[in-house]
């Protein structure tokens, strides 16, 4: 429980849902975990081009 008695709620802390320790023990834990970070790399840079490119087209010099 949270501090004053009030249950917290942490559903929401992680987007990923459950980790398995087993997930950490396999042989491709670590092709695993790069592949899912360059996901995420390739995902933010691809928002970052499309808000640049909204800029532009809002804002034509």
């Amino acid at each position: 429980m949270a501090a004053g008695g009030v249950r917290a709620d942490h559903s929401v802390m992680s987007e990923r849902g459950f980790h398995a320790i087993s997930d950490d023990l396999s042989e491709t834990w670590l092709e695993d975990w790069a592949g899912a970070g360059v996901l995420e790399i390739e995902a933010y840079l691809a928002k970052h081009a499309a808000f640049l490119a909204f800029l532009e087209r809002t804002n034509p010099s």
